[in-house]
């Protein structure tokens, strides 16, 4: 391990950030290309119960939750019970994925929802508790009719040369409309 990998790996610990290979070693199984945003939790001591499929997408605070320790107290037991996440899905800031929940492939679960019940492949959920809204397709069909009436950028402007407060305060005046597409 070089220098560079081994403080990452040191800092993530210090701040309790697990990486893919960590919850690995944990028992998690997962396909390629799993993006795990800053703060998202993943039921450690019972990560072995937790399936991702391919290009999964955990955005910031997401937590995977596969125990309940609610009935604990009164029975001296805790509900556990896998999660299975199929491929190509996209969970949103805050989400909250509960015990014994399968999520189907091709599904995207907007910001702040949580998960008591199966989500089928190809769909659209929100809320809390989260229900389906939407196929994907119908919610694929909005955005892109909505992206033919806004700017498009060729990159994110935060990395264009240049970008700065004076750059920002612009967009935000341009995009008070109802925003802008980029890659």
């Amino acid at each position: 391990m070089g220098a560079r990998t081994l403080a990452t790996a040191l800092r993530n610990r210090f701040i309790g950030r697990r990486t893919a290979e960590d919850l690995r070693r944990l028992g998690m199984v997962h396909g390629r290309d799993l993006h795990l945003g800053p703060g998202a939790i993943i039921d450690e001591d019972f990560a072995y119960l937790i399936e991702l499929g391919d290009d999964v997408t955990l955005a910031p605070r997401v937590s995977l939750i596969a125990h309940d320790a609610s009935t604990k107290v009164h029975t001296g037991l805790t509900r556990i019970a896998p999660i299975r996440i199929g491929s190509r899905v996209f969970l949103g800031a805050g989400v909250i994925v509960l015990p014994g929940v399968t999520i189907g492939d091709d599904v995207i679960i907007g910001a702040g929802s949580v998960v008591t019940r199966d989500v089928p492949s190809g769909h659209v959920a929100v809320g809390n508790p989260a229900s389906v809204v939407a196929t994907l397709t119908d919610f694929i069909g909005r955005r892109e009719a909505a992206r033919e009436q806004a700017h498009t950028f060729a990159r994110p402007p935060h990395l264009e040369p240049g970008f700065g407060p004076a750059t920002a305060a612009g967009l935000r005046a341009d995009l008070a409309d109802g925003g802008a597409y980029c890659p």
